[in-house]
């Protein structure tokens, strides 16, 4: 349904800006607690403007660290959002940093046409335009597959079928009524006339054996816990999770 406002403007427009998020998994089940992963994001940005039943989204930055290997930093932007000044132009005077992902989305040009027809089961969209720009990582995989069966055993700890099942019933109650979107089952058709990508960079480095002098906490055995925690994924994913553990496997025996 539309949120109707006037007959001039029938749309309602939408603008939500959030200066920044931080996010810390820190375990106090230490004699001193320890900060494990840390999740930053910076200046998200979601419009929706009338003209054109134009949605916009942006996030100018978005960082993974880990404090508990050298340097921190795990996952972010390139050269782009807070690290915009590594960009080989940054020093020019028309510079802008330019934010890590940017989406728009615009809806069809006919008043009439509506973005989702519930009658067709069809998504109608004039144009997609989708950038993501350049990400590099630093992988301590040893560290990465610890952290993980820590959640996994704090998750189990926790976790309880009334629980889970209560949570569903809230976020179901929390999404409906919501927007229009495609009915499960059926068949759902989605016409774009223009759809426009920015190529996709990623680049890391991987660290597959322990590091030295680190702690010994429970690191050692890299490819039973690799296999346990592919165990579940898709059988591809499941294939390269197998081959990086057999890998690091051998590099540790050498």
């Amino acid at each position: 349904e539309n949120w109707v406002v006037g007959e001039e403007d029938p749309w309602l427009s939408v603008d939500v800006f959030l200066a920044g998020l931080h996010l810390c998994l820190i375990d106090t089940l230490q004699p001193s607690p320890q900060e494990l992963v840390a999740i930053t994001v910076d200046y998200v940005q979601l419009a929706v403007l009338p003209k054109g039943k134009q949605i916009s989204f942006s996030m100018h930055n978005f960082q993974i660290d880990d404090f508990g290997q050298e340097g921190g930093f795990v996952l972010g932007p390139s050269n782009s959002g807070l690290n915009s000044q590594r960009n080989v132009l940054a020093e020019a005077r028309t510079f802008r940093a330019e934010p890590l992902v940017d989406v728009r989305l615009t809806g069809p040009r006919q008043p009439q046409t509506p973005i989702f027809d519930r009658e067709r089961n069809m998504l109608t969209l004039q144009s997609v335009e989708i950038g993501l720009r350049p990400l590099e990582a630093l992988l301590d995989v040893p560290r990465l597959v610890n952290i993980a069966f820590r959640l996994q055993e704090w998750v189990a700890g926790i976790a309880s079928e009334n629980g889970a099942d209560l949570a569903k019933v809230a976020l179901a109650r929390g999404l409906a009524p919501g927007f229009d979107v495609p009915q499960q089952g059926g068949d759902t058709s989605c016409y774009i006339n223009a759809m426009s990508a920015l190529p996709i960079s990623f680049s890391s480095d991987v660290k597959l054996t322990k590091r030295r002098n680190a702690a010994d906490d429970g690191e050692e055995d890299l490819e039973s816990r690799l296999n346990v925690l592919a165990a579940g994924l898709w059988l591809p994913l499941r294939s390269l999770v197998n081959f990086l553990a057999r890998l690091g496997s051998s590099f540790a025996e050498a």
